[in-house]
């Protein structure tokens, strides 16, 4: 007996010692554990609270195995007393009942040990989630083209990523001043900065904010930025957390970009205002020399002889042409720099502006075999518009229709109004018609369908062009529905602001040409 209480001595001890090793490492971890998630936490906040509950788990788990190793001290002493009964002579029920406690106790150690081990195996599949995420993170941060900042609630940054340094950056250079403190000194828009600081001020995300910044003798760069606002559990405001990218060269192209458009837009404006000046300079001596044949047309100077005559028709013919397409060149230069201004008149009766416009080119259109009509709706309205202006978009539409229609086929001019209560006139002949691109191509100042040495027809593609940019002085807009081999249907609209006549109208309905 006195060896048995002897064992149940060393028992005891050993069992002590068995229970305090494993508790030796999970107080380590509970001692190391604050300062590895303070390390962490700026970036990784959401895996910090992983590991929490991994610390929690291994507490628990010793605060268990500490219960557990008190009961057996317990029932180790149990069996210490029942071994000394049973060594001074007790009876053999006392020595029974010392080792069920010991059983008991015994039973109770195996329970507390798988759920010791329950909760390590817990505890170490979530150590090992905490190091893939870590190791996750960190791979996207050093593979991305963002670096990632915090700052304080003074807006002063506190961390800043080393994916800075890939674009010649030094993250230390950063730490402790504010955003503004690290601009170029070329980065002078005020009012963006205002804004800027009326944001943060405010306490609200931001995203995507532009400014170029520059730090001692490193490089320039534009930057995009773009937070997010951090509270604590309190709702007390901590600072800026958010993402940064450099953007240099993609901020350089849209400059250059910018800059292209305004040399561009200047030189066309250059050309518009030349083409004026010079056509305004060609016009006068232009209109001496038609009032000068006309005038020896009319024998002003004397009678003529027949040859004489005919050269001087010639001579006249081609100036009208001249003046025409030079009053074509100056009135679409002044469209263009914005100097030709409407002379409207209230109540102008399309029929007649219709009518007018067909009978200068019907002796045209006879000559070429063309049957030329004129449809007139009864309820077109009267209009606010430039008189002169009309006809001459009318003209220009309907010498096209002539000009490309082959003889035996038809010009039509109509006129009326459409659902909206405008004004519609529309021009549509049986010619050669146009695809797509080459109606693309008739639009643009100086386009022609044929080009070269084999040109068929005259004109120097300034008809279309002219005619749209007169009908959107007016408001309006022009359509052109072709197809080649069937024919051409040019459209002008204008909107109901331009009609002065109110009454219930039947539409003026569409050409009947198909889909286009």
């Amino acid at each position: 007996m006195s060896l048995a209480a002897n064992r149940c001595f060393s028992l005891r001890t050993l069992v002590i010692v068995m229970i305090g090793a494993p508790a030796i490492p999970a107080l380590i971890f509970a001692v190391a554990a604050p300062s590895r998630l303070i390390r962490g936490w700026t970036e990784l906040s959401t895996l910090g609270e992983v590991a929490v509950v991994g610390v929690g788990l291994r507490l628990l788990g010793g605060c268990a195995a500490l219960l557990a190793a008190g009961w057996l001290i317990c029932s180790i002493r149990a069996l210490t007393r029942a071994a000394a009964v049973l060594n001074e002579g007790g009876t053999p029920a006392q020595a029974r009942c010392g080792i069920a406690e010991i059983d008991n106790a015994i039973g109770s150690m195996a329970d507390a040990a798988r759920s010791l081990r329950e909760r390590s195996r817990e505890s170490d599949a979530a150590a090992a989630a905490l190091r893939e995420s870590e190791a996750r993170l960190r791979d996207f941060a050093e593979i991305g083209s963002d670096w990632y900042w915090e700052t304080g609630p003074d807006h002063r940054f506190t961390y800043t990523s080393v994916a800075i340094r890939q674009f010649g950056q030094d993250p230390d250079t950063r730490l402790g001043r504010t955003r503004q403190e690290l601009a170029s000194p070329d980065d002078t828009d005020g009012e963006k900065w205002a804004e800027h600081r009326r944001v943060l001020d405010r306490h609200e995300p931001f995203r995507d904010f532009v400014y170029t910044r520059q730090v001692g003798d490193q490089p320039e760069q534009v930057v995009s930025v773009s937070g997010k606002p951090i509270f604590d559990a309190d709702g007390r405001f901590l600072g800026y957390r958010g993402a940064a990218r450099e953007i240099t060269e993609a901020a350089h192209a849209e400059r250059r970009l910018r800059e292209a458009k305004a040399t561009a837009e200047a030189a066309n404006q250059a050309k518009s205002q030349f083409l004026a000046n010079t056509s305004h300079e060609l016009r006068t001596p232009l209109n001496a020399v038609i009032g000068f044949s006309e005038a020896l047309l009319d024998g002003t100077f004397g009678p003529l002889a027949a040859r004489q005559r005919e050269s001087v028709g010639y001579i006249l013919q081609s100036g009208e042409h001249l003046l025409a397409v030079i009053n074509d060149i100056l009135d679409l230069a002044r469209v263009e720099v914005g100097r030709l201004d409407l002379q409207e008149e209230w109540g102008v009766d399309p029929r007649a502006i219709a009518a007018a416009s067909a009978a200068l080119l019907r002796e045209r259109a006879e000559a070429g075999g063309l049957r030329l009509a004129v449809e007139i709706d009864d309820a077109v309205p009267r209009l606010v518009v430039d008189r002169t202006r009309l006809k001459q978009v009318l003209l220009n539409l309907l010498s096209n229709a002539v000009k490309f229609t082959d003889p035996g086929g038809s010009v039509v001019l109509a006129a009326g109004r459409d659902a909206s209560g405008g004004a519609v006139f529309e021009v549509r002949d049986t010619g050669v018609g146009m695809t797509p691109a080459e109606i693309e191509t008739a639009l643009e100042p100086f386009g022609q369908i044929e080009t070269g040495l084999a040109r068929r027809h005259e004109g120097t593609g300034l008809g279309l062009p002219l005619a749209r940019r007169l009908t959107e002085l007016h408001q309006g807009s022009l359509s052109i529905c072709s197809e080649r081999g069937r024919g051409t249907t040019v459209r002008v609209t204008l909107p109901p602001a331009r009609a002065v006549a109110v009454a219930d109208m039947m539409a003026f309905p569409a050409p009947a040409l198909g889909p286009c």
